[in-house]
């Protein structure tokens, strides 16, 4: 080798010395050169780090269950009902154990001020969209809703099962178990009502707020991200 101190992938090529049988390194070895190559190689690493820090808080996103607020587009509604310009959304939970495979929203429009948890289970029972109720007294027994030719239902069967009722703010993103019925809850325009089919036992568990699958951007934001990761020659 003629003395040049250069990563040994930048070789160009290699021979067989004859009278020593040693390998023989041959490569470009000007001061520009080099200076090129290294420097080709130092951005080389920058990407990589970058785009390693990148994917790594894409994870983070992704393994979070998209743990940011959301608004009214990112609820995935199954129907509107009524008509105005108050807004207040509806979410129905049949068990508490099953994500949102099992959880609907339904948005309502109204004009009042105000209404009530129970005006609203009504309203959107008259609505004919698949969504219907029973009650005795003000407690709610039953729930069902029908989408396709899936009916959902859960009932009030104490110890078995029964409706837990309870209120937001934000959509759906926190819930506070109600203090009081339907009849005496007073929604105003971007509250939340929520209810949850819960065994016996469980005290705790909320309503789960269905969201639109997650946005494609972000699907693309890992491939991207793969795709700088990628080596390049």
């Amino acid at each position: 080798m003629n003395g040049c101190i250069v990563p040994q992938r930048f070789f160009r090529s290699w021979s067989i010395s004859g009278d020593t049988g040693k390998q023989q390194l041959t490569c470009d070895c000007s001061q520009e050169t080099r200076a090129s190559k290294l420097a080709h190689h130092a951005r080389f690493v920058h990407r990589c780090i970058r785009a390693r820090i990148a994917l790594a808080g894409l994870v983070v996103l992704l393994s979070g269950g998209f743990a940011f607020a959301y608004d009214i587009n990112d609820v995935l509604i199954e129907s509107w009902a009524g008509s105005g310009d108050g807004e207040v959304l509806f979410v129905v939970d049949f068990w508490p154990y099953d994500g949102q495979d099992d959880s609907f929203a339904f948005g309502y429009r109204f004009d009042e001020l105000s209404i009530t948890g129970l005006d609203l289970l009504y309203d959107l029972h008259a609505d004919d969209n698949g969504l219907t109720f029973a009650e005795s007294g003000g407690f709610v027994t039953d729930i069902w809703y029908t989408t396709g030719s899936t009916t959902y239902h859960t009932e009030a069967s104490w110890p078995d099962s029964w409706w837990g009722y309870h209120l937001s703010e934000d959509l759906g993103e926190s819930w506070q178990f109600a203090s009081t019925g339907p009849a005496d809850r007073m929604l105003y325009s971007g509250d939340t009502d929520g209810w949850v089919g819960l065994p016996g036992d469980d005290w705790t568990s909320t309503p789960v707020t269905p969201l639109v699958p997650e946005p494609a951007s972000l699907i693309l934001v890992a491939m991207g991200a793969t795709a700088i990761l990628r080596p390049r020659r």
